[in-house]
């Protein structure tokens, strides 16, 4: 398949055992590295832990081998091994700004301030968690 029929492909499999899908590789493959939260957004606890758990998944989306939190993932599964794509704690550049923005908001929403100026852009990341085209 071309590049662009396999992205589509890959965004519009449905996956009904995550909150939002599987994360995609730049070439629109389905990345085997995966972490998922424990909690569905916007349940968590007032500390706004999620503790994600990652694994391995194989061709046909079967986990395959072990489930550990996302600290020791890269340290611990060969899928999450640190090379061009996978990053030391999972989140890609997007990924990463979404999550320290949702948890920036989180923390100002429990303050005593009655006033915040909040941005709502920040960017919008494809399913491979890199920035999406504009």
């Amino acid at each position: 398949k071309k590049f662009t029929e396999e992205y589509v492909d890959c965004i519009n499999r449905k996956t009904f055992l995550f909150q939002d899908h599987l994360r995609c590789m730049p070439n629109g493959n389905y990345d085997h590295a995966q972490c998922i939260g424990q909690v569905v957004e916007g349940e968590e606890d007032d500390t706004g832990v999620n503790d994600p758990v990652c694994f391995c998944i194989d061709e046909e989306l079967k986990i395959n081998g072990s489930m550990v939190s996302i600290e020791h993932a890269s340290d611990m599964l060969k899928c999450h091994f640190v090379d061009d794509t996978h990053y030391k704690n999972y989140y890609r550049p997007c990924e990463l700004k979404r999550n320290e923005y949702k948890e920036e908001q989180r923390k100002m929403k429990q303050s005593n301030n009655t006033i915040y100026l909040e941005n709502d852009w920040i960017g919008f990341c494809s399913p491979d968690g890199y920035y999406d085209i504009v």
